[in-house]
């Protein structure tokens, strides 16, 4: 299944349900005016220009990463994730207030995920296609750590196909 997008210069793109993509795939296939860094992306990157809204996941976290950094992103079923904001974020942050009106502001949530960082050479993630958050973002502290974060549950527009799931989540 394709996902058919639009960018911001009004060209036609095909994104495909499950395949894999690079953050560097996705700044072209969304029309970003750079290429960003995955540093820079830190796990959800809005692009003012497109109008787009990336989450990327790495679902599995090495246990030897430091806790500040282990973030506990998780599926509750194949059309339902909780994914946590950035460090330091609270449900008033900007980032997590653009994330609750995308719906209102027409911008698109598009969900990548992949099951963890051993793929060192290519850093592909499965695309899994348009998200909206749903509920109230709920402010946390990161476990061992005196760090804030928040909450956000997102409904897939498309559930995730069994086998990718299992995939993952295993």
């Amino acid at each position: 299944m394709a996902i058919v997008i639009f960018t911001a210069k009004h060209t036609r793109k095909l994104i495909l349900l499950y395949q894999k993509y690079t953050y560097e795939d996705v700044c072209k296939l969304l029309d970003w005016d750079k290429n960003i860094v995955a540093q820079n992306i830190g796990g959800y990157k809005y692009d003012e220009g497109t109008n787009t809204f990336q989450v990327f996941i790495n679902y599995n976290k090495d246990d030897s990463i430091n806790d500040s950094i282990k973030y506990e992103d998780r599926f509750l079923s194949t059309s339902r994730l909780i994914a946590l904001s950035k460090q330091s974020r609270t449900p008033d942050s900007k980032d997590v207030q653009h994330i609750y009106q995308a719906k209102e502001n027409g911008t698109k949530i598009y969900l990548f995920v992949r099951k963890n960082k051993d793929d060192n050479l290519s850093k592909e993630f499965y695309f899994l296609g348009e998200i909206n958050a749903i509920g109230s973002p709920k402010p946390i502290i990161m476990r061992n750590t005196d760090k804030k974060a928040v909450e956000i549950t997102y409904q897939l527009e498309t559930a995730v196909r069994e086998d990718v799931y299992e995939y993952i989540t295993q």
